[in-house]
Parts: C-alpha cells; structure tokens; sequence
C-alpha cells in the first residue's frame, strides 16, 4: 500500500490553486491516497487550515431516508457509506452545520456554512442548494471519486436541461430537525426512469475526458486513482449546452 504524507496531501491541495476563501465541495475517496500519514484527521486538519477559515467547505452526507421510508434525523443519521468516511467524519465535528434535506443532505463548515441552509423542496434545479453553490461559483474537488458516480452536481445539470431519462419525483416522510422537532415533509429528487434505464446506464467517464480537454477539470494522476477540480461556472455553461445539443451523451447502451 503507498504511504501518503501531510506534505504530500498539502502539495496536492497547492497543486490545484483553488483560491482559500472559495466555498469548496468536496467529494473523496481516500483510498486512493493509501495510508495516510495521521490518519483521516491529517487530512481533515490540512483541509481546514486551507479552506475552513476564509472560505467554506462542504461535504455530501447523503442519507437517501426518504427514498428508503426511513425518518431523517439531522443529528444523528449516518451518511450512507457511499460518500465514503471522511463526510462523516467532518459531520461530527461541532463547528459543523448540517442542512435538512433527507435525501440529499450536505454539511459544511467554515465562514458561511449556512449556504447550504435548505429553504425549498428541490434537491436539484431551481431553488435547489445546488443552485446557490453554482452561484457562488464554487469549486469541485474530488479525491478519488469517479465523474459517473459520485459527481452529483451533474444531476443538477440534468434537471435544469430536463433530460428525458430523469423525470421529477416527491418523497414524503418525517425529519427530526437540530432541536429534537419532529415534523412532515417531502423532497423532490429527479430520478432515473427504470424503464429507460433497462436500456442504457450512466456513463459520464468520456464527457469527463472533453471536460479536462476543455480546461474546465483539472486533474492529476495520483495513487491509485484521480484527483481533479471543476469550476462550476464553466461546467454549468458547457455541460448544459451539451446536454441540450446531445441529451443522451451521459448515457451508455447496455
């Protein structure tokens, strides 16, 4: 197994230049870094030092509760493993602020933690929290995670294109929010239609491939995986003028 140092994982986090105030989504997979020197909280540590003072870093901690008829308790459901541990991990922390979606929730801390605070009902689109993280052009920073799974962020593309293989669903159920309140609600999540879907999968490698030809993903090799950035302004803009020029360019014929 390689053995990844702080000074490594510093020289990569310099590498890609992101600025340190950027509001920053982070999608991981340390496997890929191997055993870590220190430990998931060498990593966690670098990462605030960078990004968690000036700027804000969020994290997917995806629970998916409503889809699986299970109540969403914002305190304590466990983000599904998925995610991979470190979400987790920085969901625990008590400077952290977790939102209230029970499908798509994320966490997030540092200077304006609160962008992620859910005030409407969809998890992709318009009015969504992905909506205001493309606002304030935040960038995507994946450690290991693939662009065909993981990336959620192109879901909200999809949604605003309005592909024909996803159509709008509402889920129903109960939340337990930060003080102990239990309430009903619901989330519309844009879903894959099965009946397309028996036909074709998700298959975004070869898009990912024109997004770094393009110069919108930067990405460098590294352990045993990739490690790339996307800014969210120049993704929105090509990615949904693709979509709509070729709406099945994410899909794969099975």
């Amino acid at each position: 197994m390689i053995k990844t140092s702080k000074e490594k994982i510093a020289n990569i986090l310099n590498h890609f230049e992101i600025k340190q105030d950027s509001y920053l989504i982070l999608h991981t997979s340390l496997f890929i870094l191997g055993q870590i020197e220190g430990g998931i909280k060498t990593f966690y540590d670098l990462i605030i030092k960078k990004y968690g003072t000036q700027g804000t870093v969020i994290v997917p901690t995806f629970t998916y509760s409503f889809r699986r008829k299970q109540i969403f308790n914002v305190n304590h459901s466990v983000s599904d493993p998925e995610v991979g541990i470190f979400p987790e991990f920085l969901r625990k922390q008590k400077k952290s602020y977790r939102n209230l979606d029970p499908l798509f929730s994320f966490s997030s801390i540092g200077k304006d933690k609160n962008i992620i605070l859910r005030s409407r009902k969809n998890c992709f689109g318009k009015n969504s929290i992905f909506e205001n993280l493309f606002n304030k052009n935040a960038k995507i920073l994946s450690i290991g995670v693939e662009f065909t799974h993981g990336i959620t962020e192109f879901m909200h593309i999809e949604r605003l294109a309005n592909v024909f293989y996803r159509y709008e669903r509402t889920f129903t159920g109960h939340i337990v929010d930060h003080n102990k309140k239990k309430f009903k609600d619901k989330a519309i999540h844009f879903v894959k239609n099965e009946r397309i879907f028996k036909k074709y999968q998700s298959n975004r490698e070869n898009f990912g491939q024109q997004l770094i030809k393009k110069g919108i993903c930067k990405n460098l090799k590294y352990g045993y995986g990739n490690i790339f950035t996307i800014d969210t302004n120049n993704f929105l803009e090509f990615t949904y003028n693709t979509l709509k020029k070729k709406p099945d360019i994410m899909l794969k014929k099975i």
